[in-house]
């Protein structure tokens, strides 16, 4: 399983680099770090300490990134209207400093917006995501991605997986987000099978690219163990259980995935 001490220690060393980049990418890597294990009260705190820190040491803040990843983390914590707030945050520096901002991060904004119940934001700023690709010339895998969480959030999930896919079809690399929401609605039409198939590719994806850190990472386990068990296979259900619950053994807050895959692995093995 991983070592999150001796990654917390190599993220420490990053964040005391004083490049700038280098700098802030420690952070966010400690972030990610606390929010793999589930310590999200944690994560928010040093993602806020970090933010400011940045802006006193440098003058502008100039990324977006610690707004996002608490973004991410109020989202799995059900809180969506801090989670707005944090996006909100985020635009304001992406407007002010990045060309880009019109498409950067659109996709898991759209997702964001639309597992919180406001479809018609959602479908919006997806519009407006596939508008900004097409004026750049640049590929539509990241439309596709915002119309399937749309579509997943409306429980259309055959439509859902139309979009993932062709998003994974036209992008050149590895797309995990696409492929692991490929998962879950292959899970909710009772695909099982194709299920676990998208979820082990996305934990073979973990061990080929070391330096790919995802947010999702361990979700996977949980659901890779709701799509065993509801396939009947009790025996790996109960592993993949186990292994989610063993990283995030020391979460700070009573999380729902935990709770739940806790009272599962119960049921497996009584």
């Amino acid at each position: 399983m991983s070592d999150f001490v001796r990654a917390e220690s190599c993220f420490q060393v990053i964040a005391a680099v004083e490049d700038i980049y280098i700098w802030t990418d420690g952070k966010v890597f400690l972030g990610h770090n606390l929010i793999y294990q589930g310590k999200f009260q944690e994560a928010l705190a040093m993602l806020a300490t970090g933010s400011q820190e940045d802006k006193k040491a440098h003058g502008e803040e100039m990324f977006a990134t610690y707004h996002h990843l608490a973004a991410l983390i109020y989202e799995e914590m059900g809180e969506f209207e801090n989670a707005f707030g944090q996006l909100g945050k985020a635009d304001e520096i992406l407007k002010r400093v990045s060309k880009n901002n019109k498409i950067y991060w659109r996709r898991n904004r759209a997702r964001i917006f639309a597992e919180g119940g406001n479809i018609s934001e959602a479908e919006l700023i997806a519009n407006d995501l596939k508008n900004a690709l097409e004026e750049a010339g640049q590929s539509l895998t990241d439309y596709w991605y915002a119309r399937g969480s749309v579509e997943m959030a409306k429980e259309n999930y055959n439509e859902a997986e139309k979009y993932f896919k062709r998003a994974i079809n036209e992008t050149k690399d590895f797309d995990y987000g696409s492929t692991y929401m490929l998962g879950l609605a292959l899970f909710n039409l009772n695909r099982f099978d194709e299920s676990i198939d998208r979820f082990k590719e996305l934990l073979s994806a973990q061990d080929s690219l070391p330096d790919e850190w995802v947010f999702w990472d361990a979700l996977v386990y949980y659901y890779l163990g709701r799509a065993y068990e509801s396939s009947g296979d009790i025996s790996d259900a109960a592993t993949q259980f186990k292994k989610y619950l063993d990283i995030r053994k020391n979460a700070d807050v009573e999380i729902e995935s935990v709770i739940d895959a806790r009272l599962r692995l119960e049921s497996l093995i009584s």
